[in-house]
């Protein structure tokens, strides 16, 4: 029933409020990436970090992308807590009486929301308990979710309030997008890379930031989704299978069929043979091409191969992207990934 949490929300908040340390006295003491004093010896030869860089490219260029993302995590968390700070210096409060202001005023879910929660999870097939057996989990999640998002909502008051600006060079990476389904123009100055996974609960939560994202830059964008079923879902694959199949009738059916397999409204049938074959049968694709495909091998090696591609851009879960060669991680909110997109323009 847990969803990620908006990106460094929670964590931010959390390190802000945890007794904070003197970090000048430990200036002197903090490591620096890929020292002199970093090496292996063999047979009396030297080899640094400047060998691993030569020798082993994609996977040094991986670990400096990787050390740039978190440090660029800890800049942002660094601005916020000092936007925090500076508010609740502002407002005569403690940086805590600010923040619980904050989560105090969000409202309890009513009773239908609870209800509503519990009917989604139990169609799903997450639970056979009764209601009121995890109604206190239900509230408590709801409430956690309602007091990230007056969070996420003040923050972004400050940003704006404070003049925040984030910078954040990248190194472009490439993904191999020939073939693969497009929405939006050819010649667009944005090229947007999803690599998703049908069964992915944050995929399917991240489905309407990528609509309102097309609604509102259009031709601007070129969005292009690849395949990356991760092995713990049980149904993804198969999916992805007969998402392909439909593909090799027609893009507009394929984004129809697309459209239809990241359903919020899921239930233990949603991804089972029988409902996607039911699915296609809707969309009027040829069947017999359409069983046949399913059973074809060469389908199942593009997605091993996008599964691949993904491991090698350096992607651990779903939905990852590219923006312009620029790559980001998880289901982020709209403002978030507004601001990714004008800053990768």
């Amino acid at each position: 029933m847990k969803y990620i949490g908006k990106i460094l929300l929670s964590a931010c908040i959390l390190l802000f409020l945890r007794s904070e340390k003197t970090y000048a006295e430990k200036a002197s003491k903090l490591p620096e990436f890929a020292t002199p004093q970093l090496y292996i010896q063999i047979d009396g030869k030297k080899i640094s970090s400047s060998d691993v860089e030569k020798e082993m490219g994609d996977e040094y260029e991986n670990l400096v992308s990787s050390a740039n993302d978190k440090l660029f995590q800890l800049l942002e968390t660094l601005g916020i807590r000092k936007m925090l700070r500076l508010e609740a210096a502002e407002k005569k409060l403690s940086v805590k009486e600010y923040t619980d202001r904050i989560n105090n005023s969000v409202e309890n879910p009513s009773e239908e929301e609870l209800l509503g929660i519990y009917q989604q999870i139990k169609n799903a097939g997450q639970t056979n308990e009764p209601f009121e057996n995890i109604r206190s989990q239900i509230l408590d999640y709801l409430i956690s979710e309602g007091q990230e998002k007056a969070m996420r909502e003040e923050i972004s008051r400050l940003k704006k309030k404070y003049h925040y600006v984030a910078k954040r060079p990248y190194v472009p990476k490439e993904a191999d997008i020939k073939g693969e389904p497009t929405r939006g123009s050819k010649d667009a100055p944005i090229t947007i890379v999803e690599f998703t996974d049908f069964e992915c609960p944050f995929c399917i939560k991240f489905q309407a930031t990528s609509k309102e994202l097309r609604k509102k830059y259009g031709d601007k964008i070129k969005w292009v989704v690849k395949d990356f079923p991760l092995q713990f879902h049980q149904k993804a694959l198969g999916a992805h299978i007969a998402a392909n199949c439909v593909l090799k009738q027609g893009q507009d059916k394929y984004w129809n069929y697309f459209d239809s397999l990241f359903t919020e409204n899921r239930s233990q049938e949603t991804l089972t043979p029988a409902w996607l074959t039911q699915k296609a049968k809707d969309l009027k694709v040829d069947m017999t091409s359409f069983n046949a495909c399913l059973t074809d091998e060469s389908i199942q090696r593009e997605i091993q191969e996008d599964v691949k591609e993904a491991a090698r851009l350096g992607m651990e879960g779903t939905p990852s992207f590219l923006i312009n060669g620029r790559m980001i991680s998880g289901a982020l909110d709209l403002e978030t990934f507004e601001a990714l997109i004008e800053s990768s323009r």
